[in-house]
């Protein structure tokens, strides 16, 4: 009667604990050391590694607690009896593992194939010096050495195939993926300060921080990779990363967007930005699977939503705004300046003469409340020499041209950005 068993191959070292283990790679010849020792089975079984000469050996790295390892062990029993004269399966159980002759032995007493037999693998445990020529991270992890003792390929489980088998076994070319464990501390953030690599094949990411020190500010999109889109904004406000992520609100002027917060610093620059900065500013990066614009300001709009909770509203809202109105009596135009020199910067204020509309909409931007232009004329041209952000000088020249310059209550369509009411504030929020 045949009988299948389980051998355990114990490695002990055959030189001096002082002396250095080299890792193997791809290319080297595995040392007579690593495979000269006896096998030794349970139930006095033994036996010797003189039936692996002249096959292709496969070292199979696992460990009982590895549900990875052990969902490759049938695959791995087909391919050791479709390729029986040519191919050596051996399991490597790490001393590190926590594993024992007792735990495995007891492990494969409740365990069969599918053909209802015990796995009929030879197995090491305790080993101490494969894993070091070895090196490795994560298991499973399959070395593939030749019959010539060269090291043919270290991989993953998705390089266990027939076709591969039957190539490195007849010494044809053929290239395997090699696996590359990474150093990855559990405790840290993946791919920060490059744990568990350096990221570059993310596809979707979100990421806020606070305040970082060396970072210009500055805001963009990039899509060097056609695949991705990348949209950041480096030391900004709360309210510039809303800007952001509703484009809508970067169309009107500034004093067209009402914060209603208890700590308006909190979302808008106030006062010294040398000071605000540190407590106040933001990074925001998104990386998305390439998309529409308007399906990528979705994704923003949802980060910030989970990130800060404040609302974004459009609402027609009677505001104190300047009103800018015809004096009674005749206005005065630059219609006798054969060329008007019109500003070129739409945020300045300067220049000799400049287009009313223009102006309207330049001091719109700069002043803290909305300018409404209700003069009703067209084509005017205003003389303007310079800036200025005083309002009483505003007012003066627009008296001078035949302009008044009113500060009253209108309807305005606005943007509304609101924080939550105090009792949706979770203890976090603040």
């Amino acid at each position: 009667m045949k009988h299948s068993f389980l051998i355990f191959i114990f490695l002990f070292p055959l030189f001096s604990n002082s002396q250095p283990i080299k890792p193997l790679a791809v290319g080297d010849t595995v040392p007579p050391f690593a495979l000269s020792n006896s096998i030794v089975g349970f139930n006095n079984d033994s036996a010797t590694l003189s039936a692996v000469s002249g096959k292709l050996l496969i070292l199979d790295f696992w460990s009982t607690w590895c549900t990875s390892c052990l969902q490759g062990f049938p695959k791995l029993e087909a391919l050791q009896q479709q390729f029986k004269d040519d191919l050596q399966v051996i399991l490597v159980n790490s001393k590190n593992t926590g594993d024992n002759a007792k735990k495995i032995s007891s492990f494969f007493a409740k365990r069969k194939n599918s053909n209802d037999r015990p796995y009929s693998f030879p197995g090491i445990i305790e080993d101490t010096i494969l894993t070091q020529l070895f090196a490795h991270k994560m298991i499973p992890h399959y070395v593939w050495i030749d019959q010539h003792r060269v090291v043919k390929a270290i991989t993953g489980a998705e390089e266990i195939t027939g076709e591969n088998i039957k190539a490195i076994s007849s010494g044809s070319s053929v290239v395997l993926r090699i696996k590359n464990d990474l150093d990855y501390d559990l405790s840290l953030p993946l791919f920060i300060k490059n744990n568990g690599g350096d990221g570059e094949n993310i596809v979707y990411r979100s990421i806020l921080t606070g305040y970082s020190p060396g970072l210009p500010s500055f805001t963009g999109t990039s899509n060097t990779n056609p695949a991705i889109i990348r949209c950041y904004s480096t030391n900004t406000s709360i309210e510039n990363l809303y800007k952001l992520a509703y484009p809508a609100m970067n169309k009107v002027s500034p004093n067209r967007i009402l914060l209603e917060a208890r700590q308006p610093e909190r979302y808008r620059l106030i006062g010294d930005v040398n000071t605000w900065k540190y407590k106040y500013a933001y990074t925001y990066e998104l990386v998305v699977p390439a998309a529409e614009t308007k399906e990528i300001k979705v994704y923003m709009q949802k980060d910030l939503e989970r990130y800060f909770g404040m609302q974004v509203k459009k609402e027609k809202r009677e505001i104190p705004c300047w009103v800018l109105i015809k004096k009674t009596g005749r206005i005065l135009t630059a219609i006798n300046n054969p060329s008007p020199v019109k500003n070129k910067n739409p945020r300045s204020l300067g220049g000799r003469y400049i287009s009313l509309s223009v102006l309207v909409q330049n001091l719109d931007y700069a002043l803290d409340i909305p300018v409404i232009d209700e003069t009703g004329l067209q084509d005017c041209q205003v003389a303007w020499q310079d800036n200025t952000g005083n309002i009483q000088e505003i007012k003066e020249r627009f008296e001078r041209n035949g302009f008044l310059l009113l500060n009253d209550c209108r309807m305005v369509d606005v943007f509304v950005l609101a924080e939550k009411k105090p009792h949706e504030l979770s203890k976090t929020d603040y």
